[in-house]
């Protein structure tokens, strides 16, 4: 209860520690790993900040081992603004072979982007949610097809679904979603915005759209970045800052400040008619049985979670 009254990130940096006194032995008990730099199949990217350091390993270590995809998969790291050379060179110890992008990003790649793109420009500069994630992503990637995966994620199983993209024909979009809501429908009030929005926004209305569930997660995506649309993120931007109700904002958490860049993704996922939400056995939250979890909030510092995670690491230097 304590820990909840401190401010945001006095929390996360006492979890960060706690984080590196149950998992930092064990990650340092492994090898580096080694990940692909050329002929990629695909890409994991992870926006990182310094708090989440050991949390990322641990999501990149298991997901690696129980996918073993690292001989066609390559991993970027985008900072949030927090990361200093000495935290690049722990994550260089730990994975070879990763790239990196700093924030604010002067490439002229980033400035093409805000070209004629004002709220896009705007939201970037000032670090409103995730945008080193949301902007970064499609700019950098190496290839098509991209698997973002939050820092917050540990796997326990072989992501099927995942492996599937990677190995197959086409780069299928696919999301994660929050399994646990007890009623699947948003109200009336969220379908009444979102067809608003559908209907107001020039880069939507001549698209195929169709929101497949409203309980959209960014925490694991797998996005093809060619199709990505930053006109549907600049006309988004610019509705969020000029026409989105003050009480939306506040009351309703697709249209949260710290919430855009996810909504922004949903949008784009809603034009794409072969998108799909993976399914229950990539939950969110503290939930068992699935391939993985990506656990949220408070749930990644538990002692039962940090344990299973710490166990999982020790078992994969075990079988090494």
């Amino acid at each position: 209860m304590l820990l909840r009254m401190l401010p945001w990130r006095a929390r996360e940096a006492i979890k960060s520690r706690k984080t590196k006194r149950y998992l930092g032995q064990a990650l340092d008990a492994l090898p580096p790993l080694e990940v692909a730099t050329r002929d990629l199949r695909a890409e994991v990217h992870m926006m990182l900040g310094k708090n989440h350091l050991y949390r990322g390993l641990a999501a990149l270590r298991t997901f690696f081992h129980h996918s073993g995809l690292s001989d066609r998969v390559g991993v970027m790291f985008h900072s949030d603004g927090t990361i200093r050379p000495r935290h690049r060179r722990l994550l260089e110890k730990h994975i070879h072979g990763a790239e990196f992008t700093r924030y604010p990003s002067k490439d002229p790649r980033v400035a093409e982007v805000f070209k004629n793109r004002p709220y896009c420009a705007d939201y970037y500069r000032r670090g409103l949610s995730c945008q080193p994630k949301l902007v970064h992503i499609p700019v950098f990637a190496r290839v098509d097809r991209v698997i973002q995966l939050d820092s917050d994620v540990a796997f326990w199983g072989r992501p099927d679904a995942i492996i599937d993209c990677v190995n197959g024909p086409e780069a299928r979009p696919m999301y994660q979603i929050d399994h646990n809501k007890k009623n699947p429908d948003p109200g009336a009030d969220v379908r009444q915005h979102f067809d608003e929005l559908r209907h107001s926004l020039d880069s939507l209305r001549e698209r195929s759209f169709e929101i497949k569930s409203y309980y959209f997660c960014s925490g694991i995506m797998l996005l093809p970045v060619r199709r990505f649309s930053f006109d549907i993120v600049e006309d988004y931007f610019r509705w969020h800052a000029t026409e989105c109700p003050a009480h939306t904002k506040r009351e309703l958490h697709w249209f949260w400040d710290w919430t855009v860049e996810q909504t922004a993704y949903m949008l784009n996922f809603a034009t794409w008619p072969d998108a799909i939400p993976l399914d229950a056995k990539y939950p969110t939250g503290d939930v068992p049985g699935g391939v993985c979890n990506h656990f949220l909030g408070m749930n990644y510092s538990k002692d039962s979670s940090l344990h299973r995670i710490r166990q999982t690491l020790r078992d994969i230097a075990s079988k090494r």
